[in-house]
């Protein structure tokens, strides 16, 4: 089973700094759940079949918004998207979608299973990961999920067991190679963990924060090893870093794509990334992208979206043209079958969360 997953840049907030979680004590576990083949396992939640308004079908050239809350009735998915928290998002080669959300009132955080259709189900709980938690889905279809509070693997049959690896500091699976080995981001270096042997493959130079970074179904790494995509590096399975020149520009500009900073990562089918990027955080940001990025180094431009959380002009169940929506940007990109969706928004004045997008995946 291939995977996909995704990175989040640099630790970077849409919005000042980020509410840390307090450490809670340990709660016990959920029961199990058989689902089909190729899928984990969901925990009983002793409800009937969840109601959901499905995932839009965007038109070509457009960009479709829809409501996160509206997909579930009893997970609300703008919680498991929140840009603050920076939790990560990854999809599997039948493209569920994989995310994260705090159990309230315990030390528990609960992941959810998003299938193409949008329909919601709770997969396990597992113990809490404090902010910026990621997961990844492993070759055999396990889930690996970190965070500060350490690495955990969710088999097929949601049982949740610690990762006895070498001692990370604060490890976030961003992918999986072919050879079952995981890519692990921790800190300022990337690490190959197989078993409980971890390798670094790369150490991010010192003034680079701690860059977006994926991993392609060829287990080829993809990140910013410096401020702006200008700075892309690719690692191949046995190969060692390798720049990466981005190339084109932002449509109806002379702006080269690469001067943008990629917030957010999640591999592309077919090799290369989509990237939710915007100008670079010391300068004042109007808009941010959704990029796609071919192995090749050859990069479109997918969707614009604005950078001000106040527009009211934005509304969900529209279909606007994806260069020019009066939508702010979501925060995270993830690719699900034919769909690219983004999520993950701030609230508006009002305090809703602004809409979620859909568009076409680029199948070249």
């Amino acid at each position: 089973m291939n995977f996909v997953a995704q990175g989040v840049g640099r630790g970077r907030s849409m919005a000042g700094t980020r509410p840390r979680r307090m450490a809670r004590p340990f709660a016990a576990l959920c029961g199990v759940t058989t689902t089909a083949a190729l899928t984990l396992a969901g925990c009983s939640d002793s409800s009937t079949k969840d109601a959901s308004t499905g995932l839009p079908e965007p038109k070509p050239g457009k960009l479709a918004t829809f409501s996160l809350a509206g997909l579930s009735s009893k997970y609300d998915l703008n919680y498991a998207t929140d840009p603050y928290g920076s939790r990560q998002l990854a999809s599997d080669q039948s493209g569920n979608v994989y995310l994260m959300k705090q159990d309230v009132g315990t030390a528990m955080d609960i992941i959810l299973k998003m299938t193409p259709h949008g329909a919601v189900s709770k997969v396990a709980r597992i113990p809490s990961l404090g902010i910026d938690g990621s997961i990844a889905v492993a070759p055999d279809g396990e889930l690996l999920v970190g965070g500060y509070k350490g690495l955990f693997r969710v088999d097929r049959h949601a049982k949740v067991r610690p990762v006895n690896a070498p001692r990370f500091k604060h490890p976030n699976p961003i992918g999986a190679r072919p050879d079952g080995s995981m890519v692990v981001k921790d800190e300022h270096a990337l690490w190959s963990l197989k078993g409980t042997h971890k390798t670094r493959l790369y150490t991010f130079p010192k003034k680079s924060g701690t860059p977006a970074a994926t991993v392609d179904a060829t287990g080829t790494i993809y990140t910013d090893a410096g401020s702006t995509l200008k700075h892309m590096l690719v690692l191949a399975p046995g190969h060692g870093p390798r720049a990466l020149s981005v190339r084109g520009n932002i449509p109806g500009t002379k702006t080269p794509i690469s001067s943008q900073t990629a917030i957010t990562m999640t591999p592309a089918r077919g090799g290369g990334l989509y990237a939710q990027a915007n100008t670079s955080p010391t300068k004042a940001a109007k808009f941010a992208y959704i990029v796609r990025v071919r192995p090749s180094g050859s990069a479109t431009v997918l969707a614009r979206g604005t950078m001000d959380s106040t527009n009211a002009g934005c509304k969900s169940g529209k279909h606007y043209p994806a260069l020019n929506t009066p939508c702010p940007m979501p925060w995270f990109v993830v690719q699900s079958g034919k769909r690219l969706l983004v999520m993950g928004s701030p609230k508006d004045n009002g305090g809703d969360h602004l809409p979620a997008f859909a568009l076409r995946a680029v199948t070249k």
